[in-house]
């Protein structure tokens, strides 16, 4: 009798366990996977790492400068050479995900130091929108515009 007790105990808590392992190993929602975008963009500009940055974009990216793939990597590559301490700040994030694609809207302040850390550029501030898109496994920033100046 005190053994079945064990076994039924026993038997209750790796139940228990495996039902915590299977909510702890959900995979992430396309919000989440879409914000871990944004933050891997956002850390590629603080560290200037032109590869982690320019990860987050595909290679079918345009926006409303006028830029491609190709030409927002050299555009970072120049803005990095000239300027340092960069810092971004998202705020007021709204995501909305249809199928494989999703529309991000967000305010983005970066400020930025001159090259030589002593004279100050200031900062910009500005809405985003941003589209997303699926590719593969992963969600990609394929359009943006902004009102930044």
């Amino acid at each position: 009798m005190m053994r079945l007790k064990w076994i039924i105990i026993a038997a209750a808590v790796v139940a228990a366990g495996c039902v915590i392992a299977v909510v702890a190993l959900r995979a992430p929602s396309d919000e989440e996977l879409i914000k871990q975008v944004l933050v891997r963009a956002e850390r590629g500009v603080e560290s200037e790492e032109i590869k982690t940055f320019m990860s987050a974009f595909s290679h079918n990216y345009s926006d409303n400068m006028g830029l491609d793939y190709v030409r927002l990597k050299w555009f970072c590559r120049e803005q990095f050479k000239q300027y340092s301490g960069l810092s971004v700040t998202i705020s007021d994030l709204r995501i909305e995900v249809e199928g494989d694609g999703a529309d991000v809207w967000m305010d983005m302040t970066v400020e930025a130091r001159g090259g030589s850390g002593m004279e100050s550029r200031g900062w910009d501030s500005s809405s985003v929108e941003l589209a997303f898109a699926r590719e593969g496994k992963h969600w990609r920033i394929t359009r943006a515009a902004s009102d930044f100046q």
